[in-house]
């Protein structure tokens, strides 16, 4: 290799270092300005779904997203279908009921694991979204697919029942 193409590779590498510590420098001094929605973990998060005027699904949102949630949507009660009982979703659960508890809204837990063995608990959560119109916000999993699918039914047996 001659001096020249080193040269020009020990400049391109300075300049890579120059740019790498600037942003480095430039990420440390504004990383209370980066907002959640950037973060890495939303690549696995959804947005939220309105099944219904009144109903909405989506994943439990941090305590500022939710807020917004709760005062955009004027939300009264959430309902969480995650299984407590699940060592990796109790501490989320009491996340869940101590931020509704602290914001004053109601908080309905129906666990819904497994969709085949959850048919009782299937049966309640369609009976809580019937009994009233109150603003609803469901969240389970990291999928809101199975409720909407447990909407739908729900008001396709609504049709059928009039």
């Amino acid at each position: 290799m001659s001096i020249e193409k080193l040269q020009y590779l020990a400049v391109r590498f300075v300049l890579f270092l120059v740019f790498l510590a600037y942003y480095v420098v430039a990420l440390a001094v504004n990383i209370d300005r980066i907002e959640d929605r950037f973060t890495i973990t939303n690549f696995f998060k959804q947005d939220v779904v309105q099944l219904m005027p009144h109903l909405f699904s989506g994943p439990f949102q941090n305590e500022k997203n939710m807020l917004i949630l709760i005062q955009k949507h004027n939300i009264k009660r959430v309902i969480s279908l995650i299984d407590p009982r699940l060592p990796l979703y109790h501490e989320l659960y009491q996340y869940q009921k101590n931020f509704c508890a602290k914001y004053r809204i109601e908080f309905i837990n129906i666990p819904l694991g497994n969709f085949n063995q959850s048919k009782p608990n299937i049966e309640m959560l369609l009976d809580v979204i019937r009994s009233s119109q109150v603003p609803t916000y469901i969240n389970g999993y990291l999928d809101d697919k199975g409720i909407s699918k447990i909407i739908k039914a729900h008001r396709y047996d609504d049709r059928q029942n009039q």
